[in-house]
């Protein structure tokens, strides 16, 4: 048999595990709501699995082209379907309904089918990266594993105990007064269960799996610090968040990383800024800096984007490269006087 159609190879064995543990995910989740946090669980099995079986099959030698398709099929089911199952659980208890039916008020049946859309936006991101030869080294939008993992860890948020803090705990007792970092946690779980939050994410984030925001992957040919300092910086900073805060942190980790991503992009754009037939807009990037961080700065950077594209469809290539230049600068001011502020903020409030 061809080796590129061979069903059981070593890669192959990790792939279906990762389908064997999103199916897993999707029996746990349409059981009672007590199981979700198994449901959540698999789909962290899931993912490791899913990251296995590409580093083994780069390992072995063993790339296939059944094993990318079937790899796509896995996800679709692990990270498309599983998640919005669980969402549509969290939905129901939020609006109270036992189970679905056409004769409920027409704005819950849209709610509890909105799950649906994750499912439509992890199957066109996937059919996209089987085609798409510019996904090497990044990703262009969410990958779909990040926006399953972030669906699954809201489960977590649900049934958070403080006292399964430890490490914190223990730490805090050193440092600093254990309230302060409850009445922050308070905040964030208030956040991460209000049933708009749910209704919100689901469209966020399969708009960010479709636009081509450049997303950093870790897989590269280039390991040295030097070249990887942002990766690594994210990296280390994960580490210490999920080690003191478990898995009640894993949706701020989420959101790190496409700030992070959003950040690497726009330092790469600007080591390589030069007039171009066809300048970046940042427009994405001021859209995504304006709603995640800071508003005044990111809306001039919006109007400035906007102006590129203005520029460049009527023809006026010189204009248009320079206010490529703005948006970029007030795109990148908006950032750092954002995370500048949030910063601040939390000294303020441990201070006050």
């Amino acid at each position: 048999m061809d080796k590129e159609l061979r069903y059981f190879t070593l890669p192959n064995i990790f792939t279906l595990l990762n389908l064997v543990a999103g199916s897993l995910a999707i029996l746990f989740a349409f059981e009672k709501s007590g199981n979700l946090t198994y449901a959540a669980t698999f789909i962290f099995i899931a993912a490791f699995f899913d990251f296995t079986d590409g580093f083994v099959a780069r390992l072995t030698n063993s790339v296939s082209k059944l094993g990318k398709y079937l790899d796509s099929l896995s996800d679709i089911v692990s990270f498309g379907t599983a998640p919005a199952v669980i969402v549509y659980q969290m939905l129901k208890t939020a609006t109270e309904v036992k189970g679905f039916s056409f004769e409920l008020p027409y704005w819950k049946i849209l709610v509890l089918l909105s799950p649906i859309v994750l499912i439509i936006a992890a199957a066109l991101r996937l059919a996209k990266f089987n085609a798409d030869r510019r996904q090497t080294h990044h990703f262009l939008g969410l990958p779909v594993p990040v926006s399953a993992i972030f669906f699954a860890s809201l489960p977590f948020v649900n049934t958070f105990d403080p006292d399964n803090l430890l490490i914190l705990k223990t730490w805090l007792d050193v440092n600093m007064p254990f309230d302060f970092i409850l009445a922050v946690i308070g905040v964030q779980v208030y956040v991460l269960t209000n049933f708009w939050f749910y209704v919100v994410s689901i469209f966020v984030f399969a708009i960010l799996q479709l636009l081509e925001i450049p997303m950093f992957s870790f897989k590269s040919d280039n390991y040295s610090i030097k070249a990887n300092a942002a990766k690594y910086s994210f990296l280390i900073l994960a580490v210490l968040m999920f080690a003191f805060f478990q898995c009640f942190i894993i949706p701020i980790i989420i959101i790190l990383y496409i700030l992070f991503s959003v950040g690497i992009d726009i330092g790469n754009a600007f080591e390589n800024l030069s007039f171009k037939e066809n300048p970046k807009t940042w427009l994405i990037e001021s859209i995504l800096v304006t709603i995640f961080l800071f508003l005044p700065f990111g809306i001039v950077a919006i109007i400035n984007a906007l102006r590129v594209q203005s520029f460049y469809k009527s023809g006026n290539i010189e204009s248009a490269n320079k206010f490529s230049k703005v948006a970029g600068k007030w795109t990148m001011l908006s950032l750092y006087v954002g995370i500048i502020i949030f910063l601040l903020g939390i000294v303020l409030v441990q201070n006050s």
